[in-house]
């Protein structure tokens, strides 16, 4: 599938709102955007809501993880369901979701996820992204035509062998790299090797972006809006 060589990373904060909200997202469309990255973990009852942070700190001032609460609680907050933002027309035609999990016991996650896309039909809009590749691992048998893009942001597991192990397992279809990888030799070259179109994040520098999308990057994750 070929998407957007543009991605607002959590929707068009930069204007003033909260990050992964819905009014961050239709800021992204009403903008133009095409594309919009965005945060998928679930809630105690197992419904996906879209919210970065494992805890609620930084903006509730909640000490709580988001698993914790129900999904009405985290709908009392304004933390969007996935569902509703699939179900939206006034967002972006194409959604790379990532799907956070730091377990390798990640199937529950995983499987709401897949669910809510697959009952939505929105499978045709979606790239699924994960740090974890177990995630894509679940998402190969749960959704095997749904693209997926191993992330990568540290330079000692790209180093490593156990970065092949991540590859074999998640076998995805793009490698969604730092740009502190991209900027330095010997990790642009490991990632060189495994031969996946590769997507740029967070990359709020248009000159780098530009360099990056020239030297062969199919898409740039960024927090601001393109030239």
């Amino acid at each position: 599938m070929k998407f957007p060589k543009w991605q607002l990373h959590r929707g068009y904060w930069k204007a003033g709102v909260r990050e992964n909200t819905m009014e961050a997202f239709n800021l992204a469309y009403q903008e133009g955007i095409d594309m919009v990255e965005m945060d998928v973990q679930i809630s105690r009852d197992g419904v996906p809501h879209v919210y970065h942070d494992w805890t609620l700190k930084r903006f509730f001032h909640i000490d709580k993880k988001v698993v914790s609460l129900k999904s009405e609680e985290l709908s009392g907050l304004g933390i969007p369901k996935l569902d509703d933002v699939l179900a939206s027309s006034k967002v972006p035609q194409f959604l790379n979701v990532e799907v956070k999990s730091n377990s390798i016991f990640c199937f529950k996650v995983s499987r709401m996820v897949s669910r809510t896309i697959e009952s939505s039909d929105s499978q045709k809009k979606i790239l699924i992204s994960s740090f974890n590749p177990m995630v894509l691992f679940w998402f190969r048998l749960f959704l095997p035509k749904v693209p997926r893009a191993l992330i990568v942001g540290d330079s000692k597991l790209l180093k490593s062998w156990l970065f092949s192990v991540y590859m074999n397992l998640a076998d995805p279809e793009f490698i969604n790299s730092s740009f502190e990888l991209i900027e330095e030799k010997i990790t642009r070259d490991r990632l060189l090797q495994f031969e996946k179109p590769l997507m740029v994040w967070t990359v709020n520098d248009y000159v780098k972006a530009k360099t990056y999308l020239e030297r062969g990057a199919r898409s740039i994750i960024s927090d601001v809006l393109p030239e």
